[in-house]
């Protein structure tokens, strides 16, 4: 395969007697794309415009006189096609319209045959045929073959402009429609391209690529091809160099270009687009054009050999094989971005902070991500880093990559696909995320190699939790809307990135009020589900002491399924609040050191969120790094682990005494000997 355009640009090849309007192919260009898949073609439309003739002649290549009304599903084995893939041929009839429908919705593609020579046929494939396939299978490709040429009058050239002419409406006023063809049963005309182009419409289909209406291609072809694009500028310089157009001829087709062919490439576009080649090479623009090209002379098998090269699926999707395997991960296990993948961010970033201010604008944000479907999360404004305008900084891009690869880890890595990673190894993408050690494992043993931290926020008997998770954001968020626009729902995970200047590691902070007992448990099921907290933070108001027993009540329920997780207490003073509950039996205080509990913080609040709440985030991110000093059972696990490691070094050290001893004994009684 060459990216050969062969002809001039302001050229369209047509066959003689063959009309197609925008998409053409001529079958020396003809490569064909791999599926063992069936392709099921239903051939229909009017009475005696010759359905069956069409689909004999393709069969047997002869034509019969006296064939049956419907002729028998036929089946084809793939060296049938030129695509070589299997065909099914189904014709139809029109008077038998429940089964006409129920074949309709079997089908991959439809071939709507007219007569050439009745006009009104034609006539009936705008009001009637089209308008039906729409309504039973509304994304069904469409190939409006006209048949009887033979007996049109006319010259050549009259009769293909005239065709010409009908087609193009057609085209435009139905997006199913795929292509136009006029061919000849009974003269062996175009019968072999009428079940080749309907083959293409299901295997290199042009509807999700090119708008017929626009003349242009469509917003996700653009974003897959500006994705390709970027990848083969290797020097990030906006242009394709001879070696760079060379590569991306190999990548896709596995030979390179002539240079008498690269020089023609850049001709055309010098002739046709000035903007889309330089002295340097081709542009951005150029390239979208030239593959554009293709589609408009029917050649979308070119375009999508391109694609496909890339791993796209017909959706202009990532095709889920293209993707590295995560494997899987136990529920203590998390998924967090390597140093690699950061480092890639953080260029990532500064290459699109065109205005050099340390953040980017929605402009800017939208340019990073136009080669991937969308940003993949919301309002970064809302839960992470920002600057004064509410722009995310760097701190906050990276904060929310590192949430996006914690929360949904096959969702990020198809981003980070789209955006160009690529790892040591060219073309892998497995060094952008890693997996930490389990939980339970880093507890036992002391050890932390996760960067990521989820904390969850629990407040009872009143106390917002949301208020104290909106302390972690930059001070120009926390004033920049209401809790209700800041996110404040069940589970909603601020994005914090650095809590201190000696940490480095990021916490996901997600916060929940409890109304009453009830609600306790759909925390419970997170804890039980997820990837649990690896600290929880209860909070309950100090004029309530009451309160303390819901609070108590969820530490007692979470500390069953959180596997020991450090869970710590926070007694709120809201000095606005004049309600005293003084029914408490034993005081908080006296509750945690009787279970070997961390004493509850004592915080205050006074609804206008100036208090200094350094204390609370201090004690979280002690204990998470040190879990075993808020969690008694994972103290007392270490206690015994503890035990057990002495005691095997006491039996070692006895072993070994013993063992001396015996020597020394030995050798005693050999000298007395």
């Amino acid at each position: 395969m060459k990216l050969d355009l062969g002809v001039r640009s302001d050229q369209i090849i047509l066959p003689r007697l063959q009309t197609v309007t925008f998409k053409q192919l001529s079958s020396s260009h003809f490569h064909p794309y791999r599926c063992s898949s069936m392709v099921r073609v239903v051939v229909v439309g009017d009475a005696q415009v010759g359905k069956s003739s069409i689909i004999k002649c393709y069969i047997s290549n002869t034509f019969d006189e006296n064939l049956a009304p419907v002729i028998p599903i036929a089946v084809l084995p793939p060296d049938a096609s030129p695509e070589r893939v299997p065909l099914t041929l189904v014709d139809t009839s029109s008077r038998d319209w429940n089964m006409l429908e129920e074949e309709v919705r079997q089908a991959d593609v439809a071939v709507v045959v007219y007569a050439a020579d009745k006009p009104d046929t034609l006539g009936r494939v705008t009001s009637h045929w089209l308008p039906m396939l729409q309504a039973t299978k509304e994304s069904i490709p469409v190939v409006v073959a006209g048949n009887k040429l033979d007996l049109r009058s006319g010259d050549a050239h009259s009769i293909e402009s005239e065709l010409r002419n009908a087609a193009a409406p057609i085209m435009e006023s139905f997006s199913i429609v795929e292509t136009c063809i006029d061919c000849s049963a009974k003269r062996m005309i175009n019968i072999p391209e009428v079940m080749l182009f309907a083959t293409k419409a299901v295997l290199h289909p042009s509807a999700p690529l090119y708008d017929a209406v626009r003349h242009e291609l469509k917003p996700l072809c653009i974003k897959a091809l500006k994705r390709i694009f970027n990848q083969c500028d290797g020097d990030a310089d906006g242009v394709l160099s001879d070696v760079e157009l060379n590569k991306f001829q190999v990548s896709c087709f596995g030979s390179q270009l002539l240079q008498n062919q690269v020089y023609g490439i850049k001709n055309v576009l010098r002739r046709n687009l000035p903007d889309g080649v330089t002295e340097r090479g081709i542009t951005f623009v150029g390239f979208v054009y030239l593959l554009t090209l293709f589609i408009q002379r029917g050649r979308t098998e070119t375009t999508w050999e391109v694609l496909r090269a890339y791993g796209y699926g017909l959706d202009l999707r990532l095709r889920r094989e293209t993707l590295p395997n995560l494997g899987n991960e136990h529920r203590d296990q998390c998924h967090q971005l390597t140093d690699e993948a950061l480092v890639f961010l953080e260029t990532l970033f500064l290459k699109h902070d065109t205005d050099k201010d340390g953040s980017l604008s929605p402009d800017e944000l939208q340019s990073l991500f136009d080669p991937t479907p969308g940003i993949p999360w919301d309002d970064a404004k809302q839960v992470t880093s920002t600057d004064k305008r509410g722009q995310i900084d760097l701190k906050g891009f990276i904060a929310q990559w590192v949430a996006c690869c914690y929360l949904n880890p096959l969702g990020c890595m198809e981003s980070l696909v789209y955006l160009g990673f690529r790892g040591g190894k060219e073309s892998s993408v497995e060094g952008a995320i890693a997996v930490s050690q389990r939980r339970s494992v880093e507890h036992l043993q002391g050890t932390r190699t996760r960067t990521v931290f989820r904390i969850t926020l629990l407040g009872v008997g009143g106390v917002d939790p949301f208020v104290f998770a909106r302390s972690l954001l930059p001070r120009n968020v926390q004033e920049g809307g209401s809790d209700e626009q800041l996110g404040k729902e069940s589970l909603s995970p601020l994005v914090i990135s650095k809590v201190a200047a000696t940490t480095d590691f990021h916490l996901i902070v997600e916060s929940v009020s409890l109304m009453n007992e009830h609600d306790v448990s759909k925390v419970k099921d997170v804890e039980r589900d997820g990837k649990g907290s690896d600290c929880i933070v209860i909070f309950y108001p100090s004029q309530v002491q009451s309160s303390f027993s819901l609070a108590w009540d969820a530490y007692a329920q979470l500390s069953r399924v959180n596997e020991g997780s450090p869970i710590l207490f926070a007694e709120v003073n809201n000095k606005t609040s004049e309600e005293v509950d003084d029914i408490a039996i034993q005081s908080p205080s006296e509750t945690c050191a009787q279970h070997h509990l961390p004493l509850p913080l004592q915080l205050s609040h006074d609804g206008e969120g100036d208090q200094d709440l350094s204390p609370l985030w201090s004690s979280v991110v002690e204990a998470c790094l040190q879990p075993h000093k808020s969690s008694p059972v994972l103290a007392e696990r270490k206690r015994k682990r503890s035990m057990w490691k002495r005691l095997g070094q006491i039996s070692c050290y006895s072993a070994l005494v013993l063992a001396g001893l015996a020597v020394a004994l030995s050798r005693a009684r050999s000298l007395k000997g």
